[in-house]
């Protein structure tokens, strides 16, 4: 069972990193209005028979 802030974080794999990232920087582009906004990514762990566990500012992004 991952118990530390830093593991859960390393169970997204890159390419699911890159996918999110994508993602979000489409979204910035169809939505002007927000591109001068931070961007913050954040990730909610499910797991059976667990609580869901938040993880917020899971990593960094770019513009």
């Amino acid at each position: 069972m991952r118990s530390t802030r830093y593991a859960k974080a390393g169970a997204l794999a890159q390419v699911n990193k890159k996918r999110i990232i994508n993602a979000a920087q489409f979204f910035m582009m169809t939505n002007p209005e927000l591109s001068q906004k931070n961007l913050r990514v954040d990730v909610i762990f499910l797991a059976p028979f667990t609580w869901p566990t938040h993880l917020q500012g899971a990593f960094e992004t770019t513009r």
